[in-house]
Order: C-alpha cells, then sequence, then structure tokens
C-alpha cells in the first residue's frame, strides 16, 4: 500500500507532504459531473456520516441509529443488500494514492461477493453516469496498491426509504476516460480555467 493521509477537507497528501488531486474532485475540475447544485454541504455531511456508519456496521461497532436518525434509512438498506448479496469484506473506508499519477481516492467497499470481487462505491444520492468513472478510479487505486488485478466495479445506491440499487459498471473505456479527465483537470489547473 501507498501511504497516504486525508484531511477532514479530503485533501490527500503523502508521507512528504506532495499533494494528491482527489479523484471526486478531478471529475468535478474536468466538468464531468454535471450540474453540482445537488451537492450541498447537507448532501456531503449526509453522505460521509453514512459512510462511516457503514465502516462502523462492517465490524460490528455501530451504535445503532434512532428511529428518527436520517442517516437509519441508508444503514438499513445497506444492510439488507448485504443480507441479501452476502459479501465478504476485504477492506473498507481505505484512503489509496496512486504515487504516479498523483491521484488519490478513498475507496468505500473492496469486497469479494460469490466468485468475483468488487470495488464498489456507496452512494446517497441519485445515479449519475460520472459514477462509473469514479469506480473505474478506485478500481485503479486498489490495483496499484496490490489488491489484485481484476475487479469488477459497481455502485451501491442507498436510499433514504431504506432500498437500495446495486449498479454494475462494466464499460471497459471508463479508466481511459477517467485518466483523460485527470489530465484536463490539470490542464484546467495550471492554466486557470
Amino acid at each position: 500500500m501507498h501511504p497516504i493521509t486525508m484531511s477532514p477537507a479530503h485533501a490527500y497528501t503523502d508521507p512528504a507532504g506532495a499533494v494528491y488531486l482527489g479523484v471526486t474532485s478531478m471529475l468535478k475540475a474536468a466538468g464531468l459531473m454535471g450540474d453540482t447544485s445537488f451537492y450541498t454541504e447537507e448532501s456531503r455531511d449526509r453522505g460521509s456520516y453514512v459512510h462511516q456508519a457503514i465502516a462502523y456496521d462492517l465490524v460490528g461497532d455501530l451504535v445503532e441509529p434512532a428511529d428518527d436518525d436520517p442517516i437509519r434509512p441508508y444503514v438499513v438498506a445497506f444492510r439488507q443488500w448485504v443480507l441479501d448479496a452476502r459479501p465478504e469484506t476485504i477492506l473498507a473506508e481505505r484512503a489509496m494514492a496512486d504515487p504516479t499519477l498523483k491521484v488519490a481516492g478513498t475507496v468505500d467497499l473492496v469486497c469479494r461477493i460469490q466468485d468475483a470481487t468488487y470495488v464498489v462505491d456507496h452512494k446517497t444520492g441519485t445515479e449519475a453516469p460520472w459514477h462509473a468513472l469514479q469506480t473505474a478510479c478506485y478500481a485503479h487505486l486498489a490495483f496499484v496498491n496490490e489488491l489484485g488485478a481484476r475487479f469488477k466495479r459497481a455502485a451501491l445506491y442507498l436510499r433514504d426509504d431504506g432500498t437500495y440499487r446495486f449498479v454494475e459498471h462494466a464499460d471497459r473505456q471508463d479508466w481511459d476516460i477517467a485518466r483523460a479527465a485527470l489530465t484536463l483537470a490539470r490542464w484546467r489547473s495550471i492554466h486557470g480555467c
């Protein structure tokens, strides 16, 4: 594993202090996230709380959310997916980096489901095309961090009514597009546009 740390503001740095571009920031800077008006501080906080709750739930340390807790339906949805899919957790909520490309991200879940290894990204919002590029980046990060070469990719959409939708991402061009987005995001940063 390539050591990387993430600040509360989602800034990634390596032990030498080098700053890495985050996957989500990169996709946004490249203009691939489309309308980001939905990406409010409230939705970002909700996503963070749900991710933390799931990480605690996976290791049996989650304090049960109250019935009126806004994250409860998302935890219920995740637990139903676990019952249905029976994933075997390899790792959860792990910051990973590619020191060559200077890109990093936090991988929500790497797990085995039946005979396949998946990189799964948890989502509490609506489906969007750029999610497939995000999972391609996370699969790349898992690969360069020596977790294996072949990953299936998926987004697990957790809904506020306690249901879920598991969507596999199988387009082989997703990583090529994500790398192009990384190049574009860097170019835009250098030229201030």
